[in-house]
């Protein structure tokens, strides 16, 4: 970093007035410009605010790496970063099983287009958040400015995450607003018997084609069910015998009671369904926790008896990874209707400023954290021309690295 004052008698080849050597400063202490600022700002403003800077830096850093109550934390906690390495190891297993078998079995077939699909699908699950800067924006939640992303809601957890957070931000004001005004909310799910292999998209029709008939069922002009408003997620992993288990998650509001057996007889299969009375902030976002999940599992998970477990996506075939891809292919998973359709999505204001306090980098592993020094020389000088900016920040040597203290606790 430049030292406390840019240059001696000069400030980017002006002369100072005085053009006089200017006393020994303490650290972060400045030499104004007598004729370009109508007050003087002390030493202690650019110290007060290095402060900051390096208060919000450890604030990240607590927020981002693992805590321990052992070593004197008041939680326990993995850490995002180690969230992050899940996501990675889960988005990187299945692009690998997809290039190692999906797509050479679709050039096998003879589709190419749908190789072509598959290969550059994997190859950008890749390279998904691998680097880009850290901090906070403006409403204080930590960001990170990712350099790629590859945009696979279906695939890669941080874009099911997105997604999910995307629909909620839409659908939980008239959820709750029709909840708390006297109407009933159900969530739950609809299932159907499993569809054997070559029958994924077949399914996939069939499971919204059938739910279609309960949306139009009528009795004395309306919905036969009371049925005002929905909202559905289509899921379809590999069952255990490896036949496609094709079934929708669903929010139901209603204007009565619902007749559960009516309800269920008219579906034709299983139906799991309750009551939602939570309309609090915490029980709105578990409920959609709960409906938008990642299309599948990932990763397999560790059991005494794996035989027991449906194959994780990165244990499937060829066969069965480009079945799947291309009945998902253009596919819409989530759908309302009623007073849930039409919602639109939420606005945001792309002017938030962001603060960029260290640079992540991800290596096998795991993320390696860079800590970032600001030019508290620059800052000092606009800060003397009575102009606010936030702190700029420099590459190269002020840079320190700090690296995760505990390995990865694996996929979510």
């Amino acid at each position: 970093m430049p030292g406390p004052h840019c240059g001696i008698g000069t400030t980017h080849g002006r002369p100072y007035h005085d053009a006089v050597d200017p006393p020994e400063l303490e650290p972060f202490e400045t030499w104004p410009y007598e004729d370009e600022c109508e007050h003087v700002h002390k030493w202690h403003d650019a110290r007060a605010i290095a402060e900051q800077f390096e208060a919000r830096q450890e604030q990240l850093f607590d927020e981002l790496l693992p805590r321990s109550t052992e070593l004197g934390d008041d939680v326990d906690d993995p850490g995002k970063l180690s969230r992050y390495h899940a996501h990675r190891l889960a988005e990187s297993a299945v692009a690998k099983a997809k290039l190692a078998r999906a797509v050479p079995r679709a050039r096998e077939l003879g589709r190419h287009d749908d190789a072509d699909r598959l290969e550059r699908h994997a190859l950008a699950m890749l390279s998904c958040r691998q680097r880009g800067p850290a901090g906070y924006n403006s409403e204080g939640n930590v960001v990170v400015a990712w350099e790629e992303k590859c945009g696979l809601a279906k695939y890669c957890p941080e874009e099911a995450l997105k997604e999910s957070r995307r629909v909620g931000e839409s659908m939980i004001p008239a959820i709750a607003e029709h909840g708390m005004n006297g109407g009933r909310v159900y969530r739950g799910v609809l299932t159907l018997p499993n569809y054997p292999g070559e029958r994924l998209e077949e399914g996939c029709r069939h499971a919204f084609k059938r739910w279609s008939k309960l949306w139009r069922a009528r009795s004395k002009g309306r919905n036969k069910f009371g049925i005002v408003g929905a909202l559905l997620i289509l899921e379809a992993p590999l069952g255990r015998d490896r036949d496609w288990n094709v079934h929708l998650n669903f929010v139901l509001l209603t204007d009565r009671w619902l007749d559960f057996k009516a309800f269920q007889q008219a579906w034709g299969a299983g139906v799991h369904i309750k009551l939602h009375n939570d309309f609090s902030d915490a029980g709105m976002a578990g409920l959609f926790n709960e409906l938008i999940k990642y299309a599948t599992r990932a990763l397999p998970e560790k059991s005494i008896d794996d035989k027991h477990n449906a194959p994780a996506m990165c244990e499937w075939t060829g066969d069965e990874l480009l079945e799947w891809d291309c009945a998902m292919h253009g596919l819409r998973r989530t759908r309302s209707y009623g007073k849930l359709y039409g919602l639109g999505k939420p606005e945001h204001d792309p002017s938030h400023p962001q603060t960029w306090l260290a640079y992540l980098n991800y290596e096998p592993s795991g993320y390696v954290i860079t800590r970032r020094a600001h030019d508290l020389a620059m800052h000092v000088d606009l800060l003397l021309r009575d102009e606010h900016f936030d702190l700029f920040l420099i590459r190269g040597d002020k840079s320190t690295t700090k690296r995760r203290t505990h390995p990865p606790t694996g996929p979510p």
